[in-house]
């Protein structure tokens, strides 16, 4: 069934060749890596005057497709190494600007704000998302299967804003090597959006309709041009170490007690899109907190993946589409992996290999974990294939073995299909998940379950 993609009819191949003609297009303008600027938000670097330009934009709120109330202009461009983006942000009414979050992936939303989104690999499923404030505050996200957004992520790139007489100010550099792209393809999604908080005012370049969700980026546009970029030697190593020094200085004699702990994650790219990732004695500790959540059901919480080793090409193992609104039924949760019940289980060692290869979505994963108090260590795995269908669809199939707790022997398998067609009906979208998954239990035996939404 994966083998290859499910051939579309005329009139769909019609219909998304219209759609693609509709569109909107930018061509990004290529510089010198000796002309990059320099991100202060000083927009004053010669190389600007070079960058495309975009100042064509509509209101996606309040008024759909209206004009915009305040101008803003964009401009683009790249070197080897980066992708870059200046935007002038006009006001005139400077002193109402609304800033309310300075933190790394705080809620810019709530303030003015600026967003590009980025879909490297043109699925118009999956992109990055990245949002700066007047006040330099910065955001995050991976898209995944346009319903979730995932700020977790947290890549490496820079962005500097200030608020100037007339307006703001924002200056982005987005490293090429902070992203997994289609080798060769010169053609990427791409969308900006502008926030104007006072007025609840939503600026789009190509996705202006309400009825769309924020997170949905088959609507994009194309950004045209990228060719010929440096993902330098694709390796990326991060080490982390903690030591611990205990004495109690009431009880004589009393040693001094030293304990420490050391990890790493091993990333390669073995393509543009490809990545292979390697990682040793992962714990949560060397990731950001989770947020605090207070459980008044019955059922148990859900807490977001945090650790980068898990994170990267987080989208590679999405399955079942909206189906897993409540995260009740998910086939596999990274987030299980190195804990036990609630008690953290040390990972030994763990592989991976995510990303998409000749246009086959590939996610393969592997952790060996430590003892338990009532199991043996044992290797936990997943994979995950998925191929476009039809334009926008998927088609894919799911595998996992283990069971985290060690009491049980499992596995579960897995198929899905997820259907959308954005041409159908004008300016809304026909959107039909399936998935069908059977788990195989040594203690609960065999159990089924099916899910079919439209």
């Amino acid at each position: 069934m994966l083998a290859g993609a499910v051939a579309a009819s005329p009139a769909a191949v019609a219909a998304e060749s219209a759609a693609q003609a509709a569109r909107p297009t930018v061509a990004a303008v290529r510089i010198d890596v000796s002309e990059a600027p320099v991100i202060d938000a000083d927009l004053s670097d010669p190389s600007w005057a070079k960058a495309a330009v975009l100042e064509d934009f509509l209101q996606r709120l309040p008024i759909p497709r209206g004009v915009p109330t305040e101008r803003t202009v964009l401009r683009i461009m790249y070197d080897e190494n980066n992708l870059y983006f200046a935007v002038y942000a006009y006001d005139s009414e400077p002193e109402q600007i609304t800033v309310r979050s300075m933190s790394r992936d705080g809620p810019l939303f709530t303030g003015d704000s600026i967003s590009i989104t980025l879909d490297p690999g043109l699925t118009r499923r999956n992109a990055y998302n990245f949002e700066v404030g007047p006040s330099g505050g910065r955001g995050d996200s991976l898209v995944l299967n346009n319903s979730d957004e995932l700020d977790e992520w947290d890549p490496i790139w820079a962005a500097r804003a200030r608020r100037v007489a007339d307006g703001w100010v924002a200056e982005m550099a987005i490293p090429f090597r902070s992203l997994s792209y289609a080798e060769g393809q010169p053609d990427w999604g791409f969308d900006f959006s502008r926030n104007i908080r006072r007025k609840n005012e939503d600026i789009r370049w190509a996705h202006h309709n309400p009825a769309i969700d924020f997170n949905d980026v088959s609507q994009t546009g194309n950004l045209t041009g990228i060719t010929n970029i440096n993902q330098g030697n694709g390796l990326d190593l991060q080490i982390y170490g903690l030591t611990q020094i205990k004495r109690d200085w009431q009880i004589p004699g009393e040693d001094t007690g030293i304990t420490g702990t050391a990890g790493a994650n091993l990333f390669y790219k073995v393509t543009p899109a490809l990545t292979a990732t390697l990682t040793f004695n992962p714990d949560f500790s060397d990731a950001p907190l989770d947020a605090r959540q207070i459980n008044t059901t019955r059922f148990s919480l859900f807490f977001p993946e945090t650790r980068d080793f898990f994170l990267q090409d987080a989208a590679a193992f999405e399955f079942g589409g909206e189906n897993f609104g409540p995260n009740n039924g998910r086939p596999f949760v990274t987030r299980s992996i190195g804990l036990a019940r609630g008690t953290p289980v040390s990972i030994v060692a763990g592989g991976k290999i995510s990303g998409e290869l000749a246009g086959l979505g590939i996610g393969a994963v592997g952790a060996y974990t430590s003892d338990t108090p009532t199991s043996r260590g044992q290797f936990l795995s997943a994979l995950r294939l998925a191929r476009p269908v039809l334009a926008v669809s998927r088609v894919g199939l799911i595998l996992t073995h283990g069971d985290p707790t060690g009491v049980t022997e499992n596995t579960v398998a897995g198929v899905d299909f997820q259907y959308r067609d954005s041409n159908l009906f004008g300016n809304s979208i026909l959107r039909s998940d399936f998935y069908y998954e059977r788990s195989f239990s040594s203690t609960r035996g065999h159990d089924d379950s099916f899910w079919r939404s439209t």
